[in-house]
């Protein structure tokens, strides 16, 4: 069986992550794939990005295996290959082969603009995207009036149809506030899981490798990771209201947390509790152009509590200097520069 090579171009990176895609699929991975695979995901963030997406695509196409949509899919795609032996083989059978067919629609051009046009029809209307750039929130109004906040540079994808109000966060976080008494399912996917409330408002943000789930108030479900992962489904677990989730790798784990305080975002500020200078400093940064920039060693033993205007990287910098034994310099960007004092 062959290994995915290392890709230098987004077709290959592509291409890679599909193929990854479809050793897990097969089964376990031995040792060596294993580490190949390890070797592959850290050379890149892009990498782990493309396998991430593969995983979610498939995750769609699994939910609408067997329709007629998916079959005329497959004929479209095995139509626009220019010699589809190979993958003919691939491309027929059940349900299996339906996710296979999306699969490769991320790795071969030829296939996946056939697929990629057809996959909003799947949810029975065109599917929309709403994005934001660093520094900006937005909040959108989706069809059956549940409201979608987004945080900085964050995207999500919308694709309602008759059998489920289904959304899928591409980057970033966003807070959602669920319209009640509703027949259809409010589903978010995420990081190869699947999150369904019903009349809820909870926050989902992206993370390394996983995510995090707060829950405002209600009551959610989560399904996942993909069986891709592990071969098996997981069990579903069930968030209420004070709780965070958050799921890394195959770790999964829930426990209290302030709901205010991680979404605090939403009113434009940053609230920290003892959090690690640098841990504050990096939530910081996600909302700026002009990054503060740390030089040489800060103690680790430096911590923040307070409540700060997300955007203002220079007064939050200027903030640590008056707490902590540090200085601050600006650079003709703009960009603060923190060190110690001499």
């Amino acid at each position: 069986m062959s290994r995915p090579s290392a890709p230098n171009d987004d077709g290959a990176v592509a291409e890679a992550a599909a193929r990854w895609a479809l050793l897990h699929d097969e089964g376990p991975l031995t040792p060596a794939q294993l580490r190949d695979f390890d070797r592959w995901e850290a050379q890149s963030e892009a990498h782990g990005a493309a396998f991430a997406e593969t995983l979610g695509v498939l995750e769609q196409v699994r939910a609408a295996a067997g329709a007629g949509e998916i079959l005329a899919m497959r004929a479209d795609a095995l139509a626009a290959r220019p010699d589809g032996g190979t993958y003919r083989r691939l491309l027929t059978g059940g349900a299996v082969a339906a996710c296979l067919a999306l699969g490769l629609a991320l790795a071969w051009p030829w296939v996946g603009q056939v697929l990629r046009e057809k996959l909003p029809t799947l949810s029975g209307s065109p599917a929309r995207d709403y994005r934001t750039d660093v520094g900006e929130r937005a909040t959108v109004s989706l069809p059956d009036g549940s409201l979608a906040t987004l945080d900085t540079a964050s995207e999500i994808e919308v694709a309602y149809s008759a059998g489920e109000r289904g959304v899928r966060l591409v980057k970033g976080q966003a807070l959602f506030e669920v319209a009640k008494h509703k027949a259809a399912p409010f589903r978010v996917y995420a990081a190869g899981r699947r999150i369904t409330a019903v009349g809820t408002q909870f926050d989902v943000r992206l993370e390394d490798r996983g995510l995090r789930l707060t829950l405002v108030e209600g009551r959610v479900r989560v399904d996942g990771p993909t069986p891709l992962f592990s071969g098996a489904i997981a069990p579903a677990m069930q968030v209420g209201a004070g709780e965070m989730l958050e799921a890394r790798n195959d770790t999964t784990t829930i426990r209290p947390t302030d709901p205010a305080r991680q979404t605090s975002w939403r009113n434009g500020l940053l609230l920290f509790q003892d959090e690690p200078l640098e841990q504050a400093v990096d939530e910081v940064n996600r909302y700026t152009t002009t990054p503060i920039r740390i030089e040489g060693p800060i103690g680790r033993d430096y911590r923040v509590s307070g409540v700060f205007e997300a955007g203002d990287p220079l007064r939050f910098a200027r903030n640590l200097a008056e707490v902590f034994p540090l200085q601050v310099a600006v650079r003709p960007d703009g960009a603060p520069v923190v060190t110690l004092r001499p």
